[in-house]
């Protein structure tokens, strides 16, 4: 769940569930029949909001609802197979899995070597 405001809060979960709501007027569902990845993190950073999940790291613009849920292409090679965790921190976006850990600072994605895991190239 990620608290943008008392009016806007955004909650991810399975099938790719995101809603965009409050208790007092409701949720709407983002979500479209074909999202069936199971998000597990939501932040915002940079106007858009980051899902992680078991399938990589997604976004959705609210400025521009209809594309959609979209994977995020960081550019890295390979991209990034799994992300538990996104949280933006002093202007960084963080995507932390079991196997990959990278970072965006708006300009430039850096893959970090995970401690308990082969470096991936």
């Amino acid at each position: 769940m990620y608290v943008e405001s008392e009016t806007r809060i955004w909650m991810c979960g399975s099938n790719g569930t995101l809603l965009l709501g409050n208790a007092e007027d409701g949720f709407q569902s983002l979500s479209t029949l074909d999202d069936n990845q199971l998000f597990t993190s939501v932040c915002k950073f940079q106007n858009k909001i980051c899902l992680a999940s078991n399938m990589g790291l997604f976004a959705y613009d609210p400025a521009d609802p209809s594309a959609g849920i979209r994977r995020v292409i960081t550019g890295l090679q390979p991209e990034l197979q799994d992300a538990n965790i996104v949280d933006c921190y002093d202007n960084v976006l963080w995507s932390i899995g079991a196997k990959d850990i990278a970072r965006f600072d708006g300009a430039k994605w850096e893959r970090i070597d995970h401690p308990d895991n082969p470096a991936i190239r």
